[in-house]
């Protein structure tokens, strides 16, 4: 008998490990770690600290795709490091088109709003483009896409870039302006955030223009995120607001 319950036992100890890795296979696109099997529906942060737990979704029911969910996630994730929230946790549930964000509360302020705060991430970004003096050339409305890409010229070949596409008045903009400002820079600004300052080599007129640089894979891609949630065809709203 004592034979038999240790046989038992060690094949629900090997279920329990075989749960284990299906989960975490199927979630590594989340971030950090979020549990979005919960049984509220919502996606909540596995940690128990203490601090706000909110979920976002796209308002009017929007049906949104994983880039365009990835890019909302940057704004938000931009506009955290704006307020001085270095801490926090973040993820994508595709499934449910929800974001999940977990940070503690501010120790320092006793006046902090959680909802106030939460809502205020929710406020549609605003992609620009700069000139040098800060005169804007041109909004988020311009670009179609971004893109995060290897860089096939670089020496390195975990070198990426950022292939930028324009819609007609943007093309006519942007030639303009690298004419305008050759051997400058351009700033790119989410909000009044710049997330990036490339300089002007060459006229470009063909709607396509690409951001080079000292980018990995993962810096390119948050930069190609931030951009195509400057010019997102959708709001966020916020699902709920939990304060622990």
């Amino acid at each position: 008998m004592q034979k038999n319950l240790k046989i038992v036992i060690a094949i629900v100890v090997c279920l329990c490990v075989l749960t284990a890795v299906g989960f975490g296979i199927k979630f590594l696109v989340i971030d950090k770690l979020i549990n979005t099997n919960n049984d509220s529906g919502n996606s909540q942060a596995t940690e128990s600290v203490g601090g706000v737990t909110a979920v976002f979704k796209p308002a009017d029911d929007f049906d949104v795709t994983a880039v365009q969910l990835d890019a909302a996630k940057s704004i938000i994730e931009t506009r955290l490091g704006a307020y001085g929230i270095t801490e926090y946790e973040i993820g994508s549930d595709y499934e449910k088109d929800h974001i999940t964000l977990r940070f503690p509360l501010p120790e320092d302020d006793a006046d902090f709003d959680p909802e106030e705060a939460v809502n205020e991430l929710t406020v549609t970004a605003r992609l620009t483009f700069r000139s040098p003096d800060g005169e804007i050339i041109m909004d988020g409305s311009a670009v179609e896409k971004a893109t995060a890409a290897i860089d096939s010229f670089a020496e390195d070949p975990d070198r990426y870039l950022i292939q930028l596409d324009f819609n007609s008045e943007g093309t006519r903009l942007f030639a303009d302006a690298t004419e305008r400002y050759m051997g400058q820079t351009i700033g790119v600004y989410l909000d009044e955030t710049l997330v990036s300052n490339p300089t002007v080599y060459g006229v470009i007129s063909d709607g396509h223009a690409q951001i080079s640089g000292n980018l990995d894979a993962e810096s390119a891609t948050q930069l190609a995120d931030q951009i195509n949630g400057g010019a997102l065809p959708f709001t966020l709203e916020v699902d709920s607001v939990k304060v622990d």
